[in-house]
């Protein structure tokens, strides 16, 4: 019977199964090759000539429980986008008959493919825009930087013995993938002159590593290192919540550093979104503080970025 609703004028009536008809209500007799079978109760009261009466059949019934058996559509028998129209009888005992007919056409399906996008830029950073929190000479301006070259000029030079030499990058991802994306970062070698002298990463005040971050404020601990800001969004800290958390990064009073992973190491996490993004930014300042017999020479390394998405 949850099957079946049946309003008398918007009343609704007791639904009963066969053989138990109740006064004021149907008694479903049967269901069988497409037809029903219904019985206005013996007793009840004769329903008004001009009612409507409205039969709701499977899911459409909720009157005392929702149904669980729907109708099937016939199988179709016209074209695409042309309607079969099966009909309905309605007959009966009650001197009322009449055919309904039920136009049934297929839905129109609409698809629409979004091609998948990534993108990742480096762009070089100008002095005024790198913090001065990374402390001492800003070489963000230096003739030859760009967006795939960072020259820190004065490092060949004795004179800046002990001194923190820096300069900044930006960092720029967008796309449209439901995961998300990763960005981790590793260099090929130290920083390393053609004669093979090296400026060994280091570990800033003593307890920085490739995955943990730490202060950086003496100049004579030697070494090369990064710290992250987040520009656009919070990728950096996203990536890493520890070591780039707001409090520590490069425009922060008390900036965090690591060193760079070497490769065949695990690239370190430096940007990262669960979700698709437009354009997350970071901005990335590199470090670099030598000892007075540090052997002259241009030193070089090479960072690579890997920006992977998940679609």
């Amino acid at each position: 019977p949850l099957d079946y609703d049946i309003t008398d004028d918007g009343a609704e009536k007791a639904i009963a199964a066969d053989t138990a008809c109740a006064a004021q209500g149907f008694e479903i007799d049967s269901v069988a090759s497409s037809t029903f079978t219904f019985t206005y109760c013996a007793g009840s009261t004769a329903i008004a000539s001009g009612s409507v009466i409205v039969v709701e059949i499977g899911l459409n019934a909720t009157n005392g429980g929702a149904g669980d058996t729907q109708l099937t559509n016939p199988a179709q028998q016209a074209g695409d986008g042309t309607a079969d129209t099966p009909i309905i009888t309605i007959g009966g005992t009650f001197a009322g008959t009449g055919d309904i007919l039920v136009a049934i056409i297929d839905g129109v399906t609409v698809s629409v493919t979004v091609d998948e996008t990534l993108s990742f830029t480096l762009a070089s950073d100008t002095a005024a825009a790198c913090p001065e929190t990374i402390g001492d000479t800003d070489h963000s301006d230096d003739t030859g930087s760009g967006a795939i070259a960072i020259v820190l000029s004065s490092v060949a030079s004795p004179a800046t013995a002990d001194n923190f030499e820096f300069a900044c990058q930006l960092a720029t991802v967008g796309t449209n993938a439901s995961g998300g994306y990763s960005t981790t970062i590793e260099e090929d070698q130290p920083l390393t002159s053609v004669g093979l002298d090296v400026i060994l990463d280091g570990d800033c005040d003593g307890t920085c590593t490739t995955t943990t971050s730490a202060l950086w404020g003496t100049n004579t601990n030697s070494g090369f290192g990064y710290c992250l800001e987040d520009v656009t969004g919070n990728p950096a800290e996203t990536a890493d919540g520890t070591d780039w958390a707001s409090a520590n990064q490069c425009d922060d009073a008390t900036p965090f550093f690591k060193v760079f992973p070497e490769t065949p190491a695990t690239p370190e996490p430096v940007m990262a979104s669960a979700g698709p993004i437009s354009g997350d930014q970071i901005r990335m300042g590199v470090k670099v503080s030598f000892g007075a017999a540090q052997a002259a020479g241009a030193y070089t390394n090479t960072l690579t970025f890997i920006a992977t998405p998940t679609f």
